[in-house]
């Protein structure tokens, strides 16, 4: 069951939405064998990706003229599923959200490659083992 969702975490269906960390974020998620991963710099294709493919994890920053908490309120308002999918954010005002954001957990920048990675595995294991119920 463990070896299960093991495989599931690095098998998750993840979509980074920024624009100043495309590429840092990806390459550490595929060298710590995670697979699925969708990026886009811009809220209209992330809004595409985000109804076609369900991702299991969302990673935001914010865009240009839309701040990151916005954007996480607007993937909820396109939201079909009945559990959400658990949004990351990758904070660079240091100021933390508010509790009634759409945000399940932050982390500040400058990122640490350590701790964001002990986030998305704690957000991936939390949201599959209850997609599995």
């Amino acid at each position: 069951m463990i070896a299960d969702l093991l495989d599931q975490i690095t098998d998750a269906n993840i979509l980074i939405i920024s624009e100043h960390h495309l590429d840092t974020i990806t390459t550490l998620l595929k060298a710590n064998h995670y697979q699925s991963i969708q990026v886009s710099n811009n809220f209209q294709m992330a809004m595409a990706m985000y109804m076609e493919n369900r991702p299991d994890l969302v990673i935001i920053s914010a865009l240009e003229n839309l701040p990151a908490l916005e954007l996480a309120d607007k993937l909820n308002t396109f939201n079909e599923i009945d559990t959400p999918p658990p949004v990351l954010l990758i904070n660079e005002s240091n100021n933390p959200p508010s509790i009634d954001s759409s945000i399940q957990d932050f982390i500040n920048t400058p990122v640490n490659a350590d701790e964001l990675l002990f986030r998305i595995h704690h957000l991936l294991t939390a949201y599959l083992s209850c997609q599995e119920l």
